[in-house]
């Protein structure tokens, strides 16, 4: 079986599929480490607000991993006021 490489329109196809079917109709309930995931996106895509909205309305308490991502893009974004 030949190796296959992912590109960009492998990862869009999964994005998309997550919004339009939602994970919970598989049974997968969102853990720490997709909103964690969601925030470090949002964040290196420079969309800081939308970051913080993100770990603000989590159903669980952020951790390490999601408050990291979130200072992670502030920093390199200049964003010293949320920070």
């Amino acid at each position: 079986m030949e190796e296959r490489k992912l590109d960009h329109l492998t990862f869009i196809a999964v994005l998309t599929a997550c919004s339009h079917v939602g994970m919970e109709k598989y049974g997968i309930v969102p853990r720490l480490e997709h909103y964690a995931c969601m925030v470090d996106l949002l964040g290196r895509a420079g969309k800081i607000d939308e970051a913080y909205g993100i770990v603000q309305r989590m159903p669980i308490e952020a951790d390490l991993f999601g408050w990291g991502a979130l200072l992670g893009a502030c920093r390199q974004h200049n964003c010293l006021d949320l920070a």
